[in-house]
């Protein structure tokens, strides 16, 4: 069995991150090095750093030790729309390809990653490519 846990929910706003960083401060306490993980994010706010997504940020605050942003979460988008609209609108191309990295990343420098799902479990993020496919990867 996977050591490593997806979040999912049945839409945006269920409680998905508060979910993820109770598990990852479970995990935590038992010696284990974990990270939290938003793949794909939309509604981010623009920084001097980029964008970045609240859920996300919350994520990194949980985990220890503290993983760079742009591993857990890769695919960010601005506007707080479904992931595949945004990403239309803003031209983000949705792959696996940058995904695939930042989990394998995380995998290697923390002992549990808890990745936390985008909207509900059928959210389209692209053609062929969707919520549901997260964890199945």
């Amino acid at each position: 069995m996977s050591r490593h846990l997806f979040v999912a929910g049945t839409d945006t706003g269920i409680g998905k991150t508060h979910g993820a960083q109770a598990l990852v401060h479970a995990f935590r306490q038992t010696g284990e090095r974990v990270a939290g993980m938003k793949p794909v994010a939309s509604g981010s706010a623009r920084t001097p750093e980029g964008l970045r997504n609240e859920d996300a940020l919350a994520l990194i605050a949980a985990s220890d030790p503290t993983p760079p942003y742009d591993l857990v979460n890769p695919l960010a988008m601005e506007a707080a729309v479904a992931p595949h609209l945004a990403a239309v609108n803003e031209g983000v191309a949705l792959r696996w390809e940058p995904l695939d990295a930042a989990f394998e990343a995380l995998k290697g420098s923390h002992d549990r990653v808890v990745v936390e799902g985008v909207g509900g479990w059928l959210v389209p993020l692209a053609d062929n490519m969707s919520a549901e496919d997260i964890p199945r990867r």
